[in-house]
């Protein structure tokens, strides 16, 4: 159980004032390992950047498609931290996000600032945030990456507090006031001290990453070549388990995270399926109980739209 803290609208995990980047890291020595592997938009945010094609890309390179066919996945998830309660994934094209140059950087924000549209004007909120995310309601630090890139992991200790390094990024989703009563409360705090003494207390359960060893155990995670599906996958694998994934679309991000997962050591298999055909995931159940010969863990990451008159 982690208690959470009221500010304005918000709940805001404590891990904030609780943890620190190690010195020269933070969101200013992005590497853009986060982006590679595809983000997560709002419909609305989607509708936003297809009506911008024609400016966006004039800021795509060569490593990048013009084809805005093939920017986005055509599966929609739901999801309540987005406010129309359902997302989309960008593509992966090349080895990364659609939208990221080869240089690294989002095309998205470029095209925003050069044609003085504001330079977050077209990008998605997450993508904006993070590594400041919305989990389940609560203003948190994503660990998704934590230990990855070392502009994105967090260390015990007050070398460079989240709320101080992240700074833009927790006014982007708190607003200017919010964040000045955030650093409020974070001067009253050590790092070391409870949070009960400021009155402001909800009780929230939260999901960590994986930390128990699973080797000889087989998993098989739907949706796994994007986002938190692609994650999960690694973890998996890094924690010991040999990992089939299904995918949707891209056998390119198939074939790249088959390599990263044999990298570590483990067997690996990508079966393209679609989740909201029952007849396919028992067949994929089906293979991969025959390929590996069991299965002890099952993740169902990926989801799917139903739509009716």
């Amino acid at each position: 159980m982690e208690k959470t803290i009221r500010i304005g609208k918000h709940n805001v995990d404590p891990v904030l004032f609780e943890r620190s980047f190690a010195a020269g890291c933070g969101p200013f020595a992005c590497e853009s390992t986060c982006c590679s592997f595809g983000v997560y938009a709002d419909l609305a945010e989607k509708e936003k950047i297809l009506a911008h094609r024609e400016i966006i890309k004039k800021y795509l390179d060569e490593t990048q498609t013009t084809d805005d066919t093939r920017w986005f996945d055509p599966e929609v998830v739901d999801d309540s931290d987005f406010p129309s309660g359902k997302a989309v994934g960008t593509e992966v094209f090349n080895g990364k996000c659609v939208f990221l140059n080869k240089a690294g950087r989002c095309s998205l924000q470029i095209a925003g600032s050069e044609e003085k549209l504001g330079r977050w004007a077209l990008k998605p909120f997450y993508c904006v945030a993070f590594p400041i995310t919305v989990d389940d309601g609560v203003v948190t630090f994503d660990d998704l990456l934590d230990k990855k890139p070392a502009c994105c992991s967090f260390v015990d200790g007050r070398e460079s507090s989240i709320v101080t390094a992240c700074k833009e990024e927790l006014e982007f989703v708190l607003g200017s006031a919010g964040y000045d009563e955030l650093v409020e409360l974070h001067s009253g705090t050590d790092g070391n001290k409870s949070l009960f003494h400021l009155g402001k207390i909800e009780i929230k359960v939260k999901t960590r990453m994986i930390t128990t060893q699973l080797e000889h155990n087989v998993a098989l995670v739907t949706g796994g070549t994007r986002g938190i599906g692609r994650a999960i996958v690694l973890a998996l694998a890094e924690a010991g388990a040999d990992v089939a994934f299904t995918y949707r679309s891209s056998k390119e991000a198939a074939e790249t995270l088959k390599a990263e997962v044999r990298a570590m050591g483990r067997r690996t298999a990508g079966y393209q399926s679609d989740a909201a055909d029952s007849a396919q995931a028992i067949d994929i159940v089906q293979k991969v109980v025959q390929e590996f010969g069991r299965l002890d863990i099952l993740v169902n990451n990926a989801g799917s739209q139903k739509t009716g008159s």
